[in-house]
């Protein structure tokens, strides 16, 4: 929201659980997604919601964001584009 303010952006920001009833259109979707505090491993299953699961929620023509944990290696992060992932 600062940085709305900062750069005079017309952008507009929703806060809400991506389960409730949800009547919104979106160009881009974040999600900071819960991660289980004793997984030695990370691993996209293990994160609620999961990513996955949110992107089928909405548009899949929206753009998503998605904060990951720093512990996740990268070969267990898919990169989605136009419906295709890539490993």
């Amino acid at each position: 929201m600062l940085n709305k303010r900062a750069y005079n952006s017309d952008a507009n920001f929703i806060n809400n659980d991506a389960f409730n009833d949800i009547r919104y259109s979106a160009d881009i979707i974040f999600s900071d997604p819960l991660r289980p505090a004793m997984a030695s491993k990370r691993k996209m299953d293990d994160l609620i919601p999961n990513p996955e699961i949110i992107m089928k929620r909405f548009n899949p023509n929206a753009g998503f964001v998605f904060d990951l944990p720093p512990q996740m290696r990268w070969e267990n992060i898919g990169i989605m584009v136009k419906g295709n992932i890539y490993l």
